[in-house]
């Protein structure tokens, strides 16, 4: 029993490193993951009186995300309906097609710009750099230079990442492929990097 705890409790301890640093590079679903594995390996190291699996498991993932360019399940062609070369997903109001807008804009929900909302106008940038619309301090964490944009294609409203560094994202967790627009209607949401950068788009 005092293997088996001890197991646990080394699991834990090792598996708060890949969890931390899955966390510094904006890798959160890999660290969780990591963490859980470890456990695991930790009641298997426990119940067999050794320890080291957990170690092995840690040191994996933390490879894995150090590496990695995108968190988990990117979105892919193969998941929603496609038109004109666009893919269209499910958005927070229940549609996949594009709708009729008037005018729109996008609110912060969350993070150090919480609260701002910005028009669209002919489109809006969003990352570090002085140029962007939706500009970010030098030093925000998950944002990267240029970050990602959102616009109007037609009646539809456009977002793409830019190739950021640390991936942008629909509200269900799902991560959009590099330069590869997708449809968001009044009510969607996404964040940049992680939940702390989330906005909403609004109609005014």
């Amino acid at each position: 029993m005092i293997w088996l705890l001890i197991g646990i409790l080394v699991g834990v301890v090792i598996g708060l490193i890949p969890f931390f640093i899955a966390r510094g590079r904006c890798r959160d679903n890999m660290g969780t993951l990591a963490m859980v594995c470890c456990l695991i390996a930790g009641v298997f190291d426990g119940l067999f009186g050794i320890i080291g699996l957990s170690i092995f498991v840690a040191i994996g993932f933390t490879i894995a995300i150090m590496v990695s360019t995108r968190d988990s399940a990117p979105i892919s062609r193969n998941k929603g309906t496609q038109a004109g070369g666009v893919v269209y997903y499910n958005n927070n109001n229940g549609g996949t097609a594009p709708a009729q807008y008037g005018s729109v804009g996008v609110m912060a929900i969350s993070g150090s710009l919480k609260g701002r909302v910005y028009g669209l106008g002919n489109g809006l940038t969003f990352g570090r750099n002085a140029s962007n619309g939706v500009r970010f301090s030098a030093g925000e964490s998950g944002v990267s230079s240029n970050h990602c944009r959102l616009y109007r294609q037609g009646n539809a409203i456009m977002l793409v990442d830019l190739g950021s560094s640390y991936g942008t994202f629909l509200d269900d967790g799902r991560q959009l492929m590099r330069n590869n627009p997708v449809s968001l209607g009044i009510g969607s949401r996404f964040y940049l990097g992680t939940r702390n950068n989330t906005f909403e788009v609004v109609q005014n």
